[in-house]
């Protein structure tokens, strides 16, 4: 098949798992693609890489990547603002999380490299603005629960198109030529956490589920979950991240073993 065909029906399938969310959770805002963006780019590749910039620095970022983190943290900036969020009430009740950023902005001064620092800092001061956005929805939980979907519903994906049709990004090479499964991340061990996060999302799913939570319901929603959760088992495994795949056991045992003590909340 030619590669611009599998995207296509990619993109065609990803658009289809992403409408069946939003059919799913219709409550929540368009604002909400602000974080879901915001995490896309954690997830994934920098900016500067998909647009194969010359000069880009995975320590420093590119131009590129400035300012779409940039765009966002103003876009955030300004959902709040338009929803009236008390920033003195929230600065008051995490005044240790407040403490701690301010830390982190002092050690600047005494940083090798100061400029680099500060630069990361604000990417880390970022995060509150577009935090705050999922927190200031009607529903919070279902709006961070629609997120981690559509993040994964992305780039789960598109993860086995970059592999099998455009190695070029989906593929990197050991030093003794063995070649190795990275899709929309830098590296295999990054695509591994991709997939084991992915993992745990869904079986936190499944369990609201079982547990009869009104928005995790939905025959079609469950198809697509499991047809997405079963892709991201099969990029786990030929991932081969150990690491990862210890992480993801342990995190669905944790999981299976607390909701099997939840009548005894207390005692554990």
């Amino acid at each position: 098949m030619p590669p611009i065909i599998a995207l296509l029906i990619c993109a065609v399938f990803i658009i289809i798992l992403l409408s069946i969310e939003y059919k799913q959770n219709p409550s929540v805002s368009a604002a909400l693609w602000i974080p879901t963006l915001w995490l896309l780019y954690c997830g994934s590749k920098p900016v500067g890489v998909w647009f194969e910039y010359r000069t880009v620095d995975i320590e420093a970022g590119s131009p590129y990547d400035r300012i779409a983190l940039s765009a966002l943290i103003l876009f955030a900036i300004y959902i709040l603002k338009k929803r009236k969020v008390a920033w003195g009430l929230i600065l008051k009740e995490n005044s240790v999380l407040m403490a701690i950023f301010v830390l982190a902005g002092l050690s600047i001064l005494w940083s090798d490299f100061s400029f680099l620092s500060l630069k990361r800092w604000i990417r880390l001061a970022g995060i509150i603005p577009v935090s705050l956005v999922i927190l200031s929805e009607k529903r919070p939980v279902q709006a961070f629960d629609s997120i981690l979907r559509r993040c994964a519903y992305i780039l789960i994906p598109l993860s086995v198109i970059l592999i099998k049709y455009f190695p070029k990004f989906g593929r990197d090479y050991s030093w003794g030529g063995d070649a190795l499964w990275t899709g929309v991340t830098l590296t295999k061990n990054m695509l591994g956490q991709l997939c084991s996060f992915s993992t745990l999302f869904f079986m936190w799913a499944f369990l609201r589920k079982i547990r009869g939570e009104r928005f995790s319901r939905g025959r079609l929603l469950t198809i697509a979950d499991s047809l997405v959760l079963a892709i991201a088992l099969y990029l786990l495994v030929g991932s081969d991240s150990v690491t990862s795949m210890v992480a993801m056991l342990v995190g669905i045992a944790s999981m299976l073993f607390l909701y099997g003590m939840r009548n005894n909340a207390k005692r554990v």
